[in-house]
């Protein structure tokens, strides 16, 4: 579980009109959370290792629905390309990054960094229970050491915007650097919470704001039925 995965520091240093800046930072290790995931009996029955389309039917009328990241015409692109190995299956297992400012306190600011898998139902990754998403580092805020009107309409105020993102992007570098490899989507072979070896292949969908979720509101059942086509690849499994 998450709260087993220890907090870890992290340095950066960055540079600003010819001053260099030193930072500090607590995060945990993103690969450790995603394995304890994937591996976690509990969650056996809750994960999406393929896509899946889903279909209102009334009438004989069939209408597609999005309710999920699963149900999405990306994954079921992602999935058809991944390599198709007898007895070893590959699944496309993708987490969302959630980071906005926060108040930690009445005083405190600081910017949480949210990971959620979106291979796990709304209702599971979106609460605070197992597989619910998990704080995996705080993002570092630099102090500004000047008067930010002062910089405001002119080439400074591109200089420190400049200057932050270098830092976001030092983090991130640091909290993600057991994901990243030789190729821009890592694949590593763990054993499942099935008792499967599985090759998963990560995907980050960063967001630097709030993360929104277009949710579809589907009919009630008295509509219609509801059917669903799995992805061809689920053979595999039996």
């Amino acid at each position: 579980m998450s709260f087993s995965i220890y907090f870890q520091k992290g340095d950066i240093e960055a540079e600003f009109e010819g001053v260099p800046y030193k930072f500090e930072f607590q995060y945990r290790d993103p690969w450790k959370w995603i394995v304890d995931l994937l591996s976690d009996p509990t969650l056996a029955d809750d994960i999406h290792w393929y896509p899946v389309q889903k279909f209102l039917v009334k009438d004989g009328i069939e209408v597609r629905l999005f309710d999920e990241p699963y149900t999405g015409n990306k994954w079921w692109k992602i999935q058809d390309i991944l390599p198709h190995v007898p007895g070893l299956p590959h699944c496309f297992s993708p987490i969302a990054l959630w980071l906005d400012k926060g108040m930690v306190t009445k005083r405190v600011r600081k910017h949480p960094i949210v990971l959620r898998a979106l291979f796990l139902d709304g209702k599971i990754r979106n609460a605070s229970g197992n597989g619910g998403g998990v704080l995996i580092g705080y993002m570092v805020i630099p102090l500004d050491p000047g008067d930010p009107s002062d910089r405001k309409h002119t080439s400074k105020a591109v200089d420190w915007a400049r200057f932050k993102r270098e830092i976001m992007h030092k983090v991130f570098r640091i909290i993600f650097a057991p994901l990243l490899g030789p190729r821009p989507v890592t694949r590593l072979s763990m054993k499942a919470s099935l008792s499967i070896d599985r090759p998963v292949d990560l995907s980050l969908n960063h967001q630097y704001k709030n993360l929104t979720k277009k949710g579809f509101s589907g009919p009630s059942s008295e509509r219609g039925d509801v059917t669903h086509k799995q992805y061809q690849q689920t053979q595999m499994l039996t």
